[in-house]
């Protein structure tokens, strides 16, 4: 039996997973599979092609559990590979002939447009968003100047900034406040 390339790939390292795990055959086509000394003890049935880690089931590969049980029988993990991974099963996939479609230019037109329904806005509708209170940090880490009052640098007085301020002092008094 001739896998694809990459299931074999997974099944030699399926293989070297298997090292130092121990298979005891429990009767029948069971096997219980221990690491070692530890106290983990998987059940493999190779009749049913079942493991209770569940990988084996999932994937249709043996899994390590399952490769030690295989050899512990004295016989081949590529035997136990699904059937569907094999490379006559591949090619079976490319036996018809895949017919081509003229280009863009050829498809036929449609006259209709399909055009999207108008939105509706939905009034009373609870907001989702929490609005934030003044001075409170936005996501991007800045403070929201909503709320926040402006004094001008230049007069004193709230409500603008330096750079709009129309009660611009005379010359005399920028001289003044420097020295």
């Amino acid at each position: 039996m001739l896998l694809c390339p990459r299931i074999q790939q997974q099944v030699e390292k399926h293989k070297i997973g298997a090292r130092g795990w121990n298979a005891f055959w429990d009767g029948g086509f069971s096997y219980g599979v221990r690491e070692g000394a530890t106290q983990t003890k998987y059940v493999v049935n190779l009749e049913a092609r079942t493991c209770s880690c569940n990988a084996w089931q999932i994937s249709g590969i043996p899994c390590k559990h399952a490769v030690v049980a295989i050899w512990n029988k004295v016989d081949q993990p590529e035997h136990y590979v699904n059937p569907f991974f094999t490379k006559s099963v591949y090619l079976k996939a490319y036996d018809y002939l895949l017919e081509p479609i003229n280009g863009a230019e050829e498809w036929p037109s449609s006259e209709t447009l399909v055009n999207a329904p108008k939105l509706k806005k939905v009034h009373n509708r609870r907001q989702v968003k929490r609005r934030k209170a003044a001075g409170e940090v936005t996501s991007s880490g800045k403070l929201k100047k909503t709320g926040s009052v402006m004094t001008c640098s230049l007069c004193g007085v709230q409500g603008h900034n330096k750079r709009g301020c129309k009660n611009v002092p005379t010359e005399s008094v920028r001289m003044g406040a420097k020295v």
